[in-house]
């Protein structure tokens, strides 16, 4: 008898084991895919390198941007933007403060969402051009669907601040009168253009968890289904024995 329940205590147990390990297994999975699927960190905007086959627009006191819809949920991290700093005759210490934001469309308007670090960067006789990178300051923006305009900015003391435009996907100018990011972005100008210019974020952490708990709860069904078959087998077999008795 005590070999028999020893027995079945062992199954019992393995049964448990392999349940979970499947269970951890297909949470695992279901993890990866979503990863694959939907990265923790993406983007949107537009990352094609203008440089090469498009044309530069100033940003000198000039807000431009690219239209970019429905990010998934995340925190954005960063804005990146691809910009030709050239300093032209002007002295050594040329500087540009440079600074991106974030508009979203709401109803008929096109409301300041997030915005960047302000930059100091200096120009070149002959730049070339090169990808900066603007943090959001911290708390992170939380992105959710929809449509946003991805913009940048320029104040320069002398120099010419540009950035490469081309493509198709939506392309905004508002010119300024001081290096303000407006709430609101009052008459922009809209072209059928694109621009180098992305927002780097995370995918929150909320969307896969469900996978990992839909993974969990199915492992303990599975385990809490297999004690009560050998429960029931234990007690017809209990059964039996007193009937013989």
């Amino acid at each position: 008898m005590e070999k028999t329940k020893t027995k079945h205590y062992l199954v019992l147990a393995g049964l448990i084991m392999i349940t979970l390990i499947s269970g951890i297994g297909a949470g695992f999975c279901a993890y990866s895919a979503w990863n694959i699927l939907i990265p923790l960190r993406t983007y949107f905007g537009d990352n094609r390198n203008y440089s090469q086959f498009g044309e530069i627009t100033t940003i000198e006191w000039r807000i431009v941007g690219v239209k970019a819809s429905d990010p998934k949920f995340g925190f954005a991290e960063s804005i990146t933007v691809l910009l030709l700093l050239d300093k032209g005759n002007s002295e050594p210490n040329e500087t540009f403060w440079i600074k991106c934001a974030l508009f979203k469309e709401e109803a008929d308007s096109i409301v300041k969402y997030a915005e960047t670090e302000t930059r100091e960067l200096h120009g070149e006789q002959s730049p070339t051009p090169m990808w900066y990178v603007f943090n959001f300051h911290e708390p992170k923006p939380f992105l959710v669907n929809g449509t946003y305009w991805i913009v940048a900015l320029s104040q320069v003391s002398s120099g010419f601040p540009y950035m490469y435009v081309g493509g198709t996907r939506g392309l905004l100018l508002q010119n300024v009168n001081q290096f303000e990011i407006p709430a609101v972005m009052a008459n922009p100008l809209l072209y059928n253009n694109s621009a180098s210019i992305y927002c780097t974020y995370n995918v929150s952490g909320l969307f896969i968890m469900p996978f990992i708990s839909l993974s969990i709860i199915a492992a303990t069904t599975a385990a809490s289904v297999i004690i009560d078959v050998i429960k029931r087998k234990r007690s017809n077999t209990n059964i039996k024995n007193w009937k013989n008795v």
